[in-house]
């Protein structure tokens, strides 16, 4: 259910995306407003990697809300709220370092 919320949003947003192309006529803003969307979809799909460690799974869902809702607010006031991208990363950033240090599940082990 919450995939399905989360790609009604990220649908609604290209089109907000649209028309304010439409609006505006400015090929630099959609470039702009594009590459962030797609910055925001691209750590989305990272971060189903973290299926393994459900605390942190449902943190990127919600770090994922915070960057759109953060898309939407530059969307419309032209204001880049930079931290909003940067609590995804931070998560994966986390991940990572919980599965260098205590390792995940995810991983196979072939004995020898």
């Amino acid at each position: 259910m919450l995939k399905l919320i989360v790609s009604f949003v990220i649908l609604g947003l290209f089109g907000m995306v649209y028309l304010n192309y439409k609006k505006n006529s400015d090929k630099k803003q959609l470039t702009i407003n594009i590459i962030y969307l797609g910055v925001i979809i691209g750590l989305g799909v990272v971060g189903r990697i973290m299926h393994s460690i459900s605390p942190l799974y449902i943190a990127q869902y919600i770090a994922l809300i915070i960057a759109l809702s953060g898309f939407l607010y530059f969307l419309l006031t032209k204001r880049f709220i930079w931290w909003s991208l940067l609590v995804p990363v931070a998560i994966l950033a986390l991940y990572i370092v919980l599965a260098l240090f205590a390792g995940s599940a995810s991983e196979v082990v072939v004995q020898p």
